[in-house]
C-alpha cells in the first residue's frame, strides 16, 4: 500500500476527483460521499422496523378477533400487513431520491418543495403497489380460507364465496 501512496502521503493513489478538478474528501469520491453501505444499512434498519410493526399488527388483529368471539385465519392479516411492508420498502426509494435531490443544507424552499412532492409520490407508490400486491394475492386465493370471503375484510366471519362479496 505504501508504494501506491505516491509522493504525497496525505493523498491516496487512485482517488477520484470531485468533478471540479479537486481531490474528493469523501470515502470514494462518488457523488454524495457514500459507497452505498450507508443506504443499505438504512434500508435494512427500515426493513427490521417494518417486520416488527407487521408482527405487532398481525398479532393485534388476531387478538382483536379472538376478543370479539370470532376466529380469524392468520392468512388475512398476514397478507394485508406483508403487502403493506413490501410496498413501504419499495417506496423508500422515493425518500432516498428526495434526499439526493434536496440534501441537507439545500435552500429551505427547495427542501420543502421536494419533500412535500416526495410525500405524495411515496404515498402513491405505497398505495399503488400495496393494492396491486393484494389484488394478486387475493386473485390467487391466498386468503380464501374455509369458504370465508377474504377479499372484503368486512365479511370476516360470514360464510360466502370469495367471488360473491
Amino acid at each position: 500500500m505504501t508504494d501506491e501512496a505516491g509522493d504525497n502521503p496525505g493523498r491516496w493513489a487512485g482517488r477520484r476527483d470531485r468533478g471540479d478538478g479537486e481531490r474528493a474528501s469523501v470515502t470514494s469520491g462518488a457523488p454524495g460521499g457514500t459507497t452505498g453501505a450507508v443506504v443499505l444499512r438504512a434500508w435494512l434498519a427500515i426493513a427490521a422496523l417494518l417486520a416488527l410493526v407487521t408482527f405487532i399488527d398481525v398479532m393485534t388483529a388476531l387478538d382483536d378477533a379472538r376478543r370479539h368471539g370470532q376466529t380469524l385465519a392468520p392468512a388475512l392479516p398476514l397478507t394485508l400487513e406483508i403487502t403493506s411492508a413490501i410496498a413501504s420498502l419499495v417506496a423508500c426509494g422515493v425518500g432516498y431520491a428526495a434526499l439526493r435531490i434536496a440534501p441537507p443544507g439545500s435552500s429551505l424552499v427547495r427542501t420543502v418543495a421536494v419533500h412535500v412532492g416526495g410525500t405524495f409520490a411515496y404515498s402513491a407508490v405505497h398505495v399503488g403497489l400495496m393494492t396491486a400486491l393484494r389484488t394478486a394475492a387475493f386473485a390467487a386465493g391466498a386468503t380464501a380460507i374455509a369458504g370465508r370471503c377474504a377479499i372484503c375484510p368486512t365479511n370476516i366471519g360470514r360464510t360466502s364465496s370469495p367471488t360473491s362479496c
